[in-house]
């Protein structure tokens, strides 16, 4: 009996064994042409990811690049323009001495065009505000309108844009004080000397704040017969994305500072 397990047992490790030797044998024989068999099945039902860019000639991804390219600089020349702006308009106070307007007050807009009248933002105040008439409503460094008349704890703005309303703006370069009038809608028209340099996309600042922007070019109609060349501009806030306005007494400069 004890031969009879001990002769199962030798058989079947010579058994195992063999097996094992056949597949170590097999397997490094026929590596190679499975990985090969495997990876060609990968291949062809691997899912193709076709570029956007791929399908495009050279000569419109070559106008996509210098349009993007030409987008830019014209973002960062903005950007600089404002900065060197507000740079400017800091030493200035600093050597005059004169102060930095304060703030009355911040507001949640309620109305905006088209559901209000004339060109106008009601905005609720909350309560215990300082906002008084005449003050200037700025949304994200945009100067917006003034405070034309406050009702309990809601302020009516009259929008720099008004129709018939005019501003005092500087543009261009060398820059101009010009007369801004209001179209409605965001929208302003004045109208600037030949000699001042002025591009689409110019912001134009309040006069008597500089760091406050009012607008943005957008059209430039010139005429050989005149002097001065008309200029289309909009408000550079986009009134449907106003949702809180910041409100700021405007600088009043008095015969002792002068």
């Amino acid at each position: 009996m004890r031969s009879r397990l001990r002769n199962r047992n030798r058989f079947g490790f010579v058994a195992f064994t063999a097996v094992l030797v056949l597949l170590v044998v097999f397997g490094t024989m026929f590596s190679r042409p499975i990985f090969n068999i495997i990876s060609a099945l990968a291949t062809s039902f691997s899912v193709e990811v076709v570029e956007e860019y791929t399908v495009l000639s050279k000569k419109v991804l070559a106008a996509r690049l210098y349009d993007a390219e030409r987008e830019l600089g014209n973002v960062r020349y903005q950007a600089a323009l404002y900065a060197s702006l507000v740079e400017e308009n800091q030493r200035l106070l600093d050597e005059l001495g004169l102060r930095t307007p304060a703030e009355s007050g911040i507001g949640r807009v309620i109305q905006r065009p088209p559901h209000t009248h004339y060109d106008t933002l009601l905005v609720s105040l909350k309560n215990g505000h300082a906002v008084s008439v005449g003050d200037i409503a700025l949304f994200e460094g945009i100067a917006l309108g003034t405070v034309e008349k406050i009702s309990g704890s809601a302020a009516l703005v009259s929008l720099f844009s008004s129709p018939g309303r005019t501003l005092d703006v500087r543009v261009g370069d060398p820059t101009a004080i010009v007369v801004a009038h209001g179209l409605g809608g965001g929208a302003f028209v004045f109208d600037v000397p030949n000699e001042v340099s002025l591009e689409e996309g110019d912001v134009m600042v309040s006069a008597s704040h500089d760091t406050e922007i009012i607008g943005v070019v957008l059209s430039i109609t010139t005429d050989p017969d005149r002097t001065t060349k008309r200029v289309h501009a909009r408000t550079a806030a986009s009134l449907t994305d106003v949702r809180f306005v910041h409100f700021v007494a405007p600088i009043t400069i008095s015969r002792e500072d002068l």
